[in-house]
């Protein structure tokens, strides 16, 4: 039998014979759903034994005490012992671990809550949780039956989750459902739970160990094993067969992570009573020796017993609460209580600490009831509660929930540092959960990565990454290890847990340094952790505090053969100095000539930049933020190219910048879709009200115009001007201003004035060119006047509202043309107040007539290389809105852009021509030989000797057959190889670029190298109990990988077919591959044959038929060899059972259903055939059935023949009848021939059923016969 057993295992096998062959080890289950009903099994044995063992011994089953501490006998250890489990007794916690800035209006911006996250999240606890409690609104649900309420269970559940009904029992997360357990049957319902996806689960309770007090009796009592040790409790640490459980059901279910509490006993029970209760070796309390007395409990190695050790469970501690949030290390105080690690291996535990001090909360007395308590059962809610919020943030961007170990790992990874030494130590653990920075690596794509793989035996991942030296590099790998084998109970054994052991490694590449992961010495536990190789925990961290800048790589191998051929694990990576990508931006983009513009780099990760500005009078600049000048109008494209380490980007914006003003024709609605809105400017020289945008209606294209409220501001002739952007009017014949207007004055006497007014050099001047309403005088209202109440002041809301309404004033327009022929004109609205009422502006438009256009181009560059870009600028004047390109040997001949850029692919001179449009006329120019395109050397190849993909550490030869004045570029930056080939292990891009005499290069083809890391093998399942099945039939083949599927059929890809399951109704050979990143593998392939099923031919026989008589039914076999299943209804089997031909005899009631499946000699059934049989009464007297009738042929045509067995001829009387019984009058049908036998002519019956009577003496019978 395997080591692994009950923890009351070995006493039922000893005390309790009757249970002994019942009792399975759970961890010898061959599936997950077997585990399930092995433990339930166990349970159940388990309640009996632990029942008889309280009955015999007079221990109590469920403790209460008055401090509210509940305690439970669940089971029995190996020694025999009665084991207890106990409770180890919102808004501030949230603070201290970070969580409310991933809450909606949290500084994040996110909106995490757990909305939604229905079954991903439960507890379990000492008693019920009231699930009624306004904190919960109906999200809480008790699933297992329980009853009996609990404060500690409902303030756990309120930490994790409560709404926030009174805002400081706000929990985690606060808008999530929750499933609610006791703590009974708990690795079940855990299980199931986790079966059914939940992610999260919280455990705030523990064994019993060490000193307690039992506040109902008022006395101290040690709960140690005395058959192990009398001063000190050998379950503090120690890794027992719960602990391999819990690992166990982790690794069933990857994505399941329970957080469990470290327990508060450190410290107790200060100083040693003199008086104190032990237990004896049966369990039963006695007074404890004044001599021999136990130690106290720590500081160190005092992590309850059971799951709390477990390896893939996160195990907090407690600390204070940080109600302003943590900022710096002394922030973090450790709590008087909280369990210390280690564990007996040397194992870091607590994983992490969070709020377990002062934390209010929810509980059961009533619906409106809330507590404050202390403990690591409230620090854990704090921790499982916000996990919850982290799972949701990485669904919402990845579209599925993170394994456990990657949850679990990057807790541990973003932990905010505690303690007095930088590193994790046994007492906070990795340090204080953080769940922003959880949260913000998630985000952070460019710094950090988050990746999940899987290693297999002997393989190894690496990954290479640039840091620029200021900021720290963090590496952490986490991993879900199988089991350990638990030890006999005794003190500290050093027996290490790990099953699969990984290691991490950094090294930097510069100069081969080496980094290795932090490690802790369990002998000497209060030292500072340094690093080395861990050889016990399934965590493990690199952190690098002062990098230099350079490459890094990391490697991640295992030590040994894995355990199960492969190890799932995740990788979590900061620090990472990303590649550039370039972006920038300008105030506006729409300018004066000979004005300064300035853009701003708005790029991520550069180091260089060059900027390039074709049109102005600066043609390139390094400047981070450059200002360049423009002074011939235009409209002019912009580029950056940016670079750092680790590679380069760029981006080109094509007509990014216009010169000189809008050309016309100018429209401007205000509605959000217009693309110049955000160009105009308001001037409010009095600092008073002045212009905004407003909402209005009666008008089109959208409800948006320009306003001002002259109604609450009524201070006379100040001064408000809203100033469009920059328009070009040169090159038109005519331009013309127009605009809506809405407007009512506030009576007779009070009457706004609008003035328009026009500059031609960008603003500094301006021209007053019309006034409306001015000085009191004249009208361009376009409502009656109104003294209108404050809440009804005026806002046009119809269309009589507005100018040419039909009410008030047109339109207006202005006429522009003597200002035609300028550029860097701007068009002023000014508005001059007198105590009147609102004004409202809309779709102002200018419009002009254009010259007829003139062509005319260049090029900044005149000479250039085969294949180099070649940005064109067109320069035509009057105004051309449509481009004609045309080049020769171009990659593209032909443009229909302002300014394209185009590529050569000869050597050569070459023209080209451009043909501009406008509403008035074209044009076009033709510059012969203009660009002069020297010849690049011939393009160099590169190779690789190992393909593409480098998988489990693989290396390939990178070669080229360039000999001289080449390079090699490694992401698009100059490589320091000189060789024309080299060794490679790393994930880049490389290509080769060689130099010819004329200064012109050439490019190899890119060869883009990936790494990565082969999946452990897949293996397929059917549900078929053997490799064959029947055609018609499905069947459903199994991939035991998750994820990155592909199924092949026959050896060829099934396109679409990438699901963990493939159902299919045909045979073949089957396999699956499965892929991560760039590695696979191949399962071995099932072989499924589908066998032939029978085609059997419809039943042959009557459809009618005497209730009574007898009929024969056949059917015609589909293959040889078949037998036949015959199923009557209303009808009974004569003879012929098993064959395709069969006598029936009839009932009594009105029909009767024949039915019968063909069965091959290969086990595959026919399609079922059925006949419904009428049947019906004869209406004559069957007195006898000794003549023998026999009628054939039936069905018949024309005649048929009817036998009978009499003596004297002259006896035998024929008659026909219907099938309702009435006589077929006898000149129907002719009747010949004489003695036993007449031949009937029934020709001219219709066709249909009917009974033919035979009558011979005393003796009558009748049968029914079919006429076709």
């Amino acid at each position: 039998m395997n080591k692994y057993s009950y923890s009351f295992l070995c006493f039922l096998l000893l005390s309790f014979g009757a249970f002994s062959q019942q009792v399975r080890n759970p961890l010898e289950a061959s599936t997950p759903a077997e585990m399930e009903l092995i433990f339930k099994e166990n349970f159940a044995i388990q309640q009996k034994a632990v029942a008889q063992k309280a009955a015999a011994l007079n221990y109590p089953a469920r403790i209460e005490l008055k401090n509210g501490v509940v305690r439970e006998f669940v089971s029995i250890s190996p020694t025999g012992m009665p084991i207890y489990i106990q409770t180890t007794n919102n808004v501030d916690a949230a603070k201290t671990i970070s969580t409310n800035k991933v809450w909606p209006a949290g500084s994040l911006g996110l909106n995490l809550s757990g909305l939604g996250l229905t079954n991903r999240m439960g507890v379990w606890d000492g008693g019920a949780v009231l699930t009624g409690h306004q904190e919960f609104q109906g999200r809480a649900t008790q699933t297992d039956g329980a009853t009996t309420l609990s404060d500690h269970a409902t303030h756990v559940s309120g930490t994790m989750m409560a709404g926030g009904v009174v805002s400081n029992a706000k929990g985690m997360s606060y808008q999530a459902p929750i499933k609610c357990q006791d703590w009974n049957n708990d690795n079940t319902e855990m299980s199931s739970a986790a079966a059914a996806g939940m992610l999260v689960s919280n455990h705030s309770y523990s064994q019993i160990s060490g000193w307690q007090y039992d506040t109902d009796l008022a006395r101290w009592e040690f709960w140690g094993d005395p058959s192990v040790s009398s001063v000190e409790d050998y379950k503090y640490g120690f890794y027992d067969n719960i602990s391999a459980q819990w690992d166990q059901i982790t690794v069933n279910y990857p994505n399941y992570l329970p957080f469990v509490a470290a327990g508060n006993d450190r410290g107790e029970p200060g100083t040693i009573p003199s008086t104190y209760y032990i237990r004896d070796l049966n369990g039963n309390w006695v007074l404890g020796s004044s001599t021999n007395k136990p130690n106290a409990i720590g500081p160190y190695n005092c992590i309850s017993g059971g799951p709390s050790n477990a390896k893939n469970v996160l195990t907090v501690g407690a600390v204070n609460k940080i109600t302003t949030g943590y900022t710096k290390v002394s922030d973090v105080v450790m709590s008087s209580f909280s369990g210390w690690g280690p564990t007996d291996d040397g194992r870091i535990k607590p994983d992490v600490v969070a709020n377990g001090v002062s934390v209010y909360s929810s509980v059961s007395t009533s619906t409106t009831s809330y507590s404050t308590f202390n403990g690591t059962s409230m620090a854990t809610p704090n921790a499982s509660g916000s996990a919850l919020l982290i799972q949701q943030h990485y669904n919402n961007l990845k579209g599925a929930f993170m394994r456990s170990s990657t949850l679990k790992g990057l807790i541990i990874h973003t932990a905010d540092e505690a303690g007095a030494s930088t590193g994790p130590d046994y007492t906070y653990g990795w340090g204080l959960m953080n769940t922003a920075k959880a949260v913000s690596t998630i985000s952070d794509t460019l710094k950090s990565i988050i990746l999940q793989n899987s290693l297999a035996s002997n393989g190894t991942y690496t990954y290479t990454f640039y840091s620029d030296g200021t900021t720290p590099i963090r590496a952490t790998i986490c991993w879900t290890d199988r089991p350990g084998t638990s030890p006999s109970p005794s003190l500290n054994p050093s027996t290490i847990m790990l099953v699969n052991d990984l290691d991490i490694r950094v090294k930097r590449n510069s100069d081969n340094s080496l980094f290795l992961p932090y490690v802790l010495n369990k002998t000497t536990p209060s030292a500072a952790a340094t690093t080395g190789d861990n050889i016990v925990d399934n965590v493990e961290q690199v952190f690098i505090a002062t990098p230099t800048a350079g490459t890094y790589t990391i490697t991640i191998n295992a030590k040994k053969s894995l355990v199960g051929g492969s190890q799932p694990y995740a990788f979590i990576l900061s620090g990472i100095t990303p590649k550039p990508s370039a972006a920038f931006t300008t105030a506006s983009r729409v300018v004066c000539s000979a004005k300064n513009v300035s853009f701003t780099d708005q790029s991520s990760g550069a180091t260089s930049r060059m900027w390039y500005f074709p049109g102005s009078t600066t043609a390139t600049s390094t400047a981070t933020n450059p200002t360049v000048t423009y002074n011939t109008p235009g409209v002019y494209p912009v580029a950056l190219r940016i670079s750092n380490a680790t590679g380069y980007d760029s981006i080109y914006k094509d007509d990014y910048i216009t010169v000189g003003g809008l050309v016309l024709p100018f429209n401007e609605t205000f509605e959000p879709t217009s693309s110049t809105r955000n160009l105009w400017t308001v001037e409010n020289p009095n600092a008073d009200s002045t212009f905004r945008l407003w909402t209005i209606a009666g008008n089109t294209p959208g409800n948006t115009a320009y306003g001002i409220n002259n109604f609450d501001w009524p201070t006379s002739y100040y001064l408000d001007r809203i100033v469009s952007p920059v328009i070009d009017l040169k090159g038109y014949q005519n331009a013309l201003l127009e605009f809506q207007h809405a407007y009512t004055r506030y009576d007779s006497t009070a009457s706004d004035s609008l003035i328009i007014y026009i500059s031609t050099n960008c603003g500094t001047a301006y021209t007053r060119i019309a006034a409306f309403g001015e000085n009191d005088k004249g009208s361009f209202a376009t409502a009656p006047d109104n003294t209108f109440a404050t809440q009804n002041r005026f806002v046009p809301s119809k269309a009589a509202d507005w100018c040419g309404g039909g009410i008030g004033a047109n339109c207006l327009s202005v006429n522009l043309t003597p200002y035609v022929g300028f550029n860097n004109v701007k068009i002023r609205f000014e508005q001059k107040s007198n105590n009147g009422n609102n004004m409202f502006l809309d779709n102002i438009k200018i419009t002009g007539t254009p010259n007829n256009p003139v062509a005319n181009f260049y090029s900044i560059l005149k000479t250039v290389c085969v294949g180099d870009e070649v940005q064109m600028l067109d320069s035509s004047l009057n105004k051309p809105d449509q481009w004609s390109w045309y080049f020769t040997d171009a990659d593209t001949l032909t443009y229909s852009v302002r300014n394209p850029k185009v590529k050569f692919l000869t050597a050569g001179t070459k023209s080209i021509s451009l043909a501009v449009k406008n509403a008035t006329g074209k044009d076009s120019i033709t510059r012969v030989n203009y660009i002069t395109v020297l010849p690049s050397p011939t393009a160099p190849t590169v190779t690789s000797s190992n393909g593409l993909a480098l998988c489990n550490g693989d290396s390939t030869v990178l070669s080229t057959n360039a000999t001289s004045s080449f390079i090699w570029y490694k992401n698009n930056l100059v490589y320091n190889s000189t060789l024309t080939s080299f060794t490679n292990k790393e994930e880049a891009l490389f290509f080769v670029r060689t130099l010819g005499g004329n200064g012109c290069w050439a490019k190899s083809s890119e060869l883009l190298v990936q790494t990565g890391t082969t999946p452990e093998k897949p293996t397929l399942t059917k549900d078929l109990s053997s490799s064959v099945f029947c055609d018609g039939g499905t069947f459903n083949l199994y991939s035991s990988s998750l994820t990155n599927n592909q199924w092949y059929i026959n050896d060829t890809l099934f396109t679409g077919q990438i699901a963990k399951t493939l159902t299919y109704t045909d045979g073949g050979e089957f396999k699956v591959r499965v892929t991560e990143k760039v590695c696979a593998a191949m399962s071995d392939s099932i072989v499924i044959t589908k066998l032939q099923k029978p085609v059997t031919s419809e039943i042959i026989g009557t459809t009618w038929a005497v209730k009574g008589d007898t009929a024969v039914f056949s059917v015609t076999p589909g293959m040889t060899g078949s037998i036949f299943t015959w199923t009557p209804v209303g009808a009974t089997l004569q003879t012929g059972a098993g064959t395709s031909s069969v006598v029936m005899k009839f009932g009594t009631s009105t029909s009767a259903t024949i039915a019968v499946q063909e069965i091959a000699n290969n086990n595959c059934r026919g399609t079922q055939k059925i006949l419904n049989v009428n049947l019906v009464n004869t209406g004559l007297n069957q007195t006898s059935a000794e003549l023998n009738l026999a009628i054939y042929p039936n069905p018949a045509h024309d005649k048929i023949s009817v036998q009978a067995d009499i003596k004297n001829s002259a006896e035998l009387e024929v008659m026909v009848f219907t099938i309702l019984g009435q006589q077929v009058p006898k000149d129907a049908y002719q009747i010949s021939g004489t003695g036993s036998q007449r031949e009937l002519t029934i020709s001219a019956l219709p066709a249909g059923m009917y009974i033919l009577k035979v009558k011979a003496g005393d003796k009558t019978t009748a049968k029914t016969f079919v006429k076709e």
